[in-house]
């Protein structure tokens, strides 16, 4: 069977995808989504043991159905299945990961009507943290939303816009309330640190997919699954947790051998991140689901790659738990020392991590020597000593990548980041090859609330405590002003243009997904848990289009020179640096106003010039002062 083409003939809606196997066994169709009945054979090789199998997440054990005829599914199925040899009991049977087969079919009714009390699943999640009693479960899909017509068949687009993760597991493994940390439920005791902290670092057993439309995704692999995050943790605050992945050899592999994030992106992983939503989001327990987008961070580390920085890959998935849609995901990697080496290159010993202003891998040497020679780079500066202040420059060059480190910190002052940089923060450096310290946008979700929001003047962490010190040397803040007129004019990372456009790329990856979403959650907080203020019913079609208008006629055209208005009034970059203006633009070393270029222009000395071949120079157009680089 070739195992990447397409099967609508059979009845396949949607996904080109391989025949999962493991321990010699395999599944006649391979996992995807489908619309119509399907007929599935399984196969063990040249294993003469009978083949037993489950389809509700458990691994197989002696008890279990034996395979002896193919099987016809028309609804979602999680089929999993492992040879077993006659004459042992469950009792006598240990399982092992690496010898049992897992395949996911999708089907689309299953997944619009999914219901809000599947067979075999709690009424009640774990204890809350804040508030007295435990969660409330939430599994159905608002039929309320999808009984409309337009918005049933934009959520069944939506299925189809992104790629699909399958997480499969024994049930207990996320659902069981039995308080112990071998057996308990990792959805139940989500080891929120608020709380006493129990279930953290608890991991599970399980197989996870990853397919999308194109086949350009096509992966069946055994793993462990934890919880993963900090706030998003506490079920007052929060029902749809995030997920770490790992794979280890005792689950079968100890890398996953695929390239998932394109072709510049590692072709081996140690561990990923399923990363919920949480600030800005549906379900979220305050205000801010009003303001739900699902772009911000997504935005953060693609204006960092666009400005030509290393970032941390991730993109928008479908999360499915054992045949469960559970909504709208980005897979992203997790940013630890084996990441690092995929990245950059070198062996993961090699690397210093910081997270959060702490030592996450490594060692703190090289860290602390960079803290000790901005020391001295202030020092030096405020005794106007501008010769040492520059060769410790030169020196910090060896232990921070210095413009890196100033386009890190625009992203965030442009942004109004205000969950930062006392959290949320990541930094690396190869300690062997001696490079500077690297700094990655991370959890970059409160952003763009207020237009006037402005955290250029703060210093809450390390990081904006090391910017403000460095200001001082006149030599680095020319630099920072270089790098401010190279993202903050004429088409820039950080223009109205430019960022409008990367918030309308990622809305195209999503745009139909948000009709998921918004039928998996968009009812929480008005039908399932208020916590201390009731909902409404959120679409993409109500408020999420209103928040989408606010940022892209009010926040976006406007941001820019508010950020250029802080910085000038902080005294970062001369009061008479120009205004950022959309109508303005260069090409080839002339200045075009509305797409007209004026005959002459007034140049830096005043005097009347040739508009063409200018070069780099603050011009007088029509009463506007114009940058050309």
């Amino acid at each position: 069977m070739n195992a990447r083409r397409r099967l609508a003939a059979a009845g396949i809606f949607l996904f080109l995808s391989g025949i999962a196997v493991a321990g010699g066994i395999s599944f006649s169709v391979p996992h995807g989504l489908y619309a119509d009945t399907i007929t599935v054979s399984i196969s063990a090789g040249d294993s003469g043991d009978p083949i037993h199998y489950t389809v509700d997440g458990r691994i197989p054990r002696p008890s279990d159905p034996v395979y002896d005829s193919p099987m016809t599914f028309d609804r979602t199925t999680v089929l999993r299945a492992a040879a077993i040899p006659d004459g042992i009991s469950d009792d006598s049977y240990t399982p092992s990961l690496p010898d049992v087969a897992t395949v996911t079919y999708l089907f689309l009714s299953s997944i619009i009507f999914q219901p809000d009390s599947p067979k075999g699943y709690p009424t009640e999640w774990g204890p809350f943290i804040e508030l007295d009693g435990n969660a409330p479960a939430d599994y159905g899909m608002d039929q309320e939303l999808l009984g409309n017509k337009t918005f049933s068949r934009k959520a069944t687009q939506g299925l189809e816009q992104l790629p699909a993760v399958s997480i499969i597991t024994d049930p207990g493994n996320l659902f069981s309330h039995e308080r112990n940390e071998n057996t308990g439920g990792i959805y139940i005791y989500t080891g929120a640190e608020k709380g006493d902290g129990y279930g953290r670092g608890w991991e599970r057993p399980a197989s996870i997919e990853i397919f999308d439309p194109e086949g350009r995704l096509d992966i069946q692999a055994n793993c462990g699954i934890q919880l993963h995050g900090g706030y998003s943790r506490i079920p007052d605050r929060n029902p749809k947790h995030s997920f770490r992945v790992a794979f280890r050899s005792e689950y079968g592999t100890s890398k996953l051998n695929a390239q998932l994030f394109g072709e510049n992106s590692p072709q081996k992983y140690n561990s990923l991140v399923l990363r919920t939503f949480f600030n800005y989001s549906w379900q979220h327990s305050g205000n801010e689901r009003n303001q739900a987008q699902y772009m911000r961070e997504m935005w953060a580390r693609e204006t960092q790659r666009k400005m030509g920085r290393e970032y941390v890959h991730a993109q928008y998935v479908h999360l499915f738990l054992n045949g469960m849609y559970w909504g709208m995901y980005n897979l992203s990697e997790r940013p630890d020392d084996n990441w690092c080496s995929a990245n950059f290159g070198g062996k993961k010993e090699d690397y210093d991590i910081f997270k959060d202003g702490e030592l996450s891998e490594g060692y703190a040497d090289r860290w602390e020597s960079m803290e000790s020679v901005v020391d001295e780079i202030m020092q030096h500066s405020l005794q106007l000593h501008r010769q040492k202040a520059d060769e410790c420059l030169e020196r910090l060059e060896t232990l921070m990548d210095i413009d890196n480190f100033i386009d890190y910190m625009l992203i965030n002052f442009y942004a109004g980041n205000t969950d930062w940089d006392d959290s949320n923060w990541i930094a690396c450096a190869n300690r062997k090859e001696g490079t500077g310290f690297k700094f990655m946008c991370w959890d970059s979700e409160k952003i763009f609330d207020s237009l006037y929001d402005s955290n250029v003047l703060d210093s809450k962490g390390p990081l904006t405590k090391m910017f403000h010190k460095l200001m001082l040397s006149s030599t680095f803040k020319q630099r920072f002003q270089d790098r401010v007129y190279v993202h903050c004019y004429n088409g820039g990372a950080l223009t109205p243009e430019s960022v409008m456009n990367t918030w309308n790329e990622l809305y195209s990856q999503i745009d139909l997904a948000l009709y998921d979403e918004s039928a998996r959650w968009g009812d929480y907080r008005r039908d399932v848990h208020q916590y201390k203020s009731k909902g409404e019913l959120y679409t993409p079609d109500n408020q999420f289009a209103a928040e989408r208008a606010r940022l892209l006629e009010e926040y976006f055209p406007k941001r820019t020179n508010v950020l250029l208005s802080q910085l000038k009034i902080s005294g970062m970059v001369p009061v008479d640096a120009p205004e950022q203006d959309d109508r303005i633009s260069i090409v080839a070393g002339k200045i075009y106003i509305d797409g007209k270029a004026p005959l002459t222009v007034i140049s830096p000395s005043g005097q009347e010039i040739g508009n063409a071949d200018l070069p780099a120079g603050i011009y007088m157009v029509n009463g506007h002062k114009i940058l050309v680089k």
